[in-house]
């Protein structure tokens, strides 16, 4: 039986807390293993020479910090057979991660659970931060969740999908679980300035609706040319509490943070981004 991993990276910070605090209570009903990460950079003063900083007190403190992260962790509700682990290295967030993936079984479902600090212009919010760097190297789901977030279950999830999801439909089973565990309406929803992707007789249409025929779901095209604004005022207006997104190596989602002539995006300052990856 395949297992259900929830990664955590920690900073110590009042953000990284609330990311945790909503990964325990998205997950509290299912048996989880829950890791909590923490990395410290090597500082090299010399890189020619490979002198090293002495990081005895630095990894002291770090321990001390996490062994009391780990404790109010635990006292969190989780499903009785959930279980706790810190993993605490030396070297980058991104390699602690990756060698941690390597241990686990293939069929496994892991997650990321991570923080962001709402910064105002979408480009800094996912590609300018430590946030960014992981959706960028690390090929599993990332819930990316701001400080003013609220904590609630996601009773309304909005799924931002382009002509490309007959390539990627496998991504909707997180979806369908997503929905059938918390009773959510799942929005799918298109922007394009071209045909409308969710006619009667789309074959988008219909393979969607095989994956999600258990779940509350509904379908809308946008016709628009800016697609960001399109989808952020579609979120506000339906009290989206979940944006579900399926990051490519190019095109849609290059093109949806290059494309907007909104700078301010306040709203990403509260809601909650699941980014799932192209295979």
């Amino acid at each position: 039986m395949s297992a259900t991993n929830i990664l955590m990276p920690t900073d110590f910070s009042e953000n990284s807390w609330k990311a945790m605090c909503y990964a325990a209570n998205l997950y509290k009903d299912k048996p989880c293993n829950f890791y909590i990460i923490n990395t410290t950079e090597i500082p090299f003063h010399h890189v020619d020479t490979n002198v090293m900083t002495d990081m005895t007190a630095t990894v002291k403190s770090t321990e001390d910090q996490i062994t009391k992260t780990v404790a109010l962790f635990k006292d969190l509700d989780h499903h009785p057979e959930s279980r706790t682990e810190l993993i605490a290295h030396l070297g980058s967030l991104s390699g602690s991660i990756n060698n941690l993936l390597e241990t686990f079984d293939k069929k496994d479902q892991s997650f990321i659970v991570m923080s962001t600090k709402g910064a105002d212009e979408i480009s800094d919010y996912l590609f300018g931060t430590v946030t960014s760097n992981i959706a960028r190297n690390i090929d599993i789901p990332i819930y990316c969740i701001p400080n003013d977030a609220n904590l609630d279950n996601p009773k309304n999830i909005m799924l931002a999908v382009d002509a490309k999801i007959l390539n990627e439909v496998k991504v909707l089973n997180v979806i369908a679980d997503l929905g059938k565990t918390f009773n959510s309406n799942v929005h799918v929803v298109n922007v394009s300035n071209q045909s409308c992707l969710f006619c009667e007789e789309a074959p988008e249409r219909f393979v969607i609706q095989q994956y999600l025929s258990e779940v509350n779901h509904s379908f809308l095209s946008i016709k628009g040319s800016y697609v960001q604004d399109e989808l952020m005022l579609y979120a506000e207006q339906n009290n989206i509490d979940l944006i579900v997104m399926i990051k490519r190596k190019k095109g849609f989602w290059q093109n949806l943070f290059e494309t907007s002539n909104t700078k301010n995006m306040s709203l990403y300052g509260q809601t909650p981004l699941l980014i799932l990856k192209e295979h």
